[in-house]
């Protein structure tokens, strides 16, 4: 499931040729969702599932020496790497116009700051575990409640900011909101890790008896 979750991601990479060729979704509103996906479509399909991908070790991660910290710390890494990967895979897009590689890049913003801290949240209310030894085919193991509430924000979140300034006729002030919230949980990320991390230690064990239930 982790390759079909990277091939998925590569794929996704070609979503806007179905958005940009087609002039109905010409207006900032289809790049802002075009380009929320192609670099963040990773950290949305590998961080709903975050700590399931490794229940099958999740015992042994909780008694090592790795930190909690430096746990976390190592996802939004991971994180950053494949969305930047993404972001740089979407740079041929510019063949659209600069709008859309300045709304890709604002967007990819957003996932770093934003996204990140909401899919790594939602992971500690995720206690379903995931064989990796089976296919991904009609595989529906590790997917709950949490999958579809995290959906919610993850997908409106920047348009509930977007779009008032839009409909007031200021929708590249709408846009530079969308990058300066994305900005400011960037920089605040340690205050979030820490509140994360507390999180975790007070869920460790629930997730872990979640993670022992075949």
């Amino acid at each position: 499931r982790p390759r079909s979750v990277i091939t998925m991601s590569l794929m996704f990479m070609f979503y806007g040729l179905i958005f940009y060729t087609n002039p109905t979704f010409s207006g900032y509103s289809g790049i802002v969702f075009c380009g929320m996906f192609m670099t963040g479509i990773f950290i949305i399909n590998y961080g709903q599932f975050m700590f399931s991908w490794q229940s099958a070790h999740f015992d042994g991660i909780l008694v090592s020496k790795v930190s909690a910290m430096d746990f976390f710390r190592s996802k939004f890494l991971l994180f950053t790497f494949f969305s930047s990967i993404c972001f740089l895979l979407t740079i041929p897009y510019v063949y659209f116009g600069w709008k859309v590689l300045i709304v890709h890049f604002i967007m990819f913003i957003w996932n770093l700051g934003v996204n990140t801290l909401l899919v790594l949240y939602f992971a500690n209310q995720n206690y379903r575990r995931i064989d990796l030894s089976k296919g991904a085919t009609f595989n529906w193991e590790g997917v709950g409640a949490s999958q579809w509430i995290l959906s919610i924000p993850l997908l409106l979140a920047p348009f509930v900011i977007y779009y008032p300034l839009n409909l007031l006729g200021y929708p590249e002030a709408g846009l530079a909101l969308i990058a300066v919230i994305g900005l400011i949980f960037m920089i605040s990320r340690e205050f979030w890790l820490n509140k994360l991390v507390k999180r975790f230690q007070e869920k460790r064990y629930l997730i872990a008896e979640g993670f022992r239930n075949k």
